[in-house]
């Protein structure tokens, strides 16, 4: 029989201690994935392992603090030796929380050395970096993200960030070989935005979607 429960994700922004209420909680649901944000990375792997269904994917929210210096390798480890995913923050409310390239080109090189996958959330709203004109705030592009993906050097991976021409990074896109696609969508698995139509907007501005190919029945 098709199982024909609400799917639903949750997102705990509390820490390991909010796992075992929110699975229970969502009992009545199937739960298609869990975002656990935490301050020990070895302390979310271990509950995620005693509590979470089998089958159930996971991403770990590494806050900044523990991604600093020489902290970012152990922690990377850490994930690297589970199923689950690493989840970094890429903007906020507050100028503060938006990591500037080099940072962001650390932990994004850092997982393409290890093949260690990751989503990123908050901030990607547009394909193109971009200063907002209304809070000043520098944002991140999608696009850039995805390009910086395949880079295994901190240097090379700022440089495609700090790009802001929508030309130059969709001639990038095209450019794309079969190999590096597949080593993109094997890391930058995702990215969280509160629009949907954002996205696609720029997208279909820089010319990077295609038309769908199926035919259109006359109705």
């Amino acid at each position: 029989m098709a199982d024909d429960r609400l799917r639903v994700g949750l997102v705990l922004p509390g820490g390991s201690a909010e796992l075992g209420p929110a699975l229970s909680a969502a009992a009545p649901f199937e739960v298609a994935g869990v975002e656990l944000a935490t301050r020990d990375a070895r302390e979310a792997v271990a509950a995620l392992d005693l509590l979470l269904p089998p089958g159930v994917p996971a991403a770990v929210e590494l806050p900044r603090e523990l991604l600093r210096g020489d902290g970012l390798d152990e922690v990377l480890d850490v994930l690297l030796d589970s199923p689950y995913r690493a989840k970094f923050r890429t903007g906020g409310i507050v100028a503060g929380a938006f990591p500037d390239e080099r940072e962001l080109a650390g932990l994004l090189t850092g997982c393409a050395r290890r093949g260690l996958p990751y989503k990123c959330t908050a901030g990607l709203h547009h394909a193109v970096r971009h200063t907002d004109p209304v809070t000043g705030f520098e944002h991140h592009g999608f696009l850039n993200v995805l390009l910086a993906a395949q880079e295994t050097e901190p240097a090379a991976a700022a440089e495609v960030l700090a790009e802001r021409s929508g030309e130059v990074l969709a001639k990038a896109v095209r450019s794309l070989t079969d190999r590096q696609v597949t080593v993109i969508r094997n890391s930058f698995t995702a990215f969280g935005t509160c629009s949907i139509a954002e996205p696609l907007d720029d997208l279909a501005a820089l010319g990077l979607l295609s038309p769908d190919p199926t035919p259109q029945e006359d109705r």
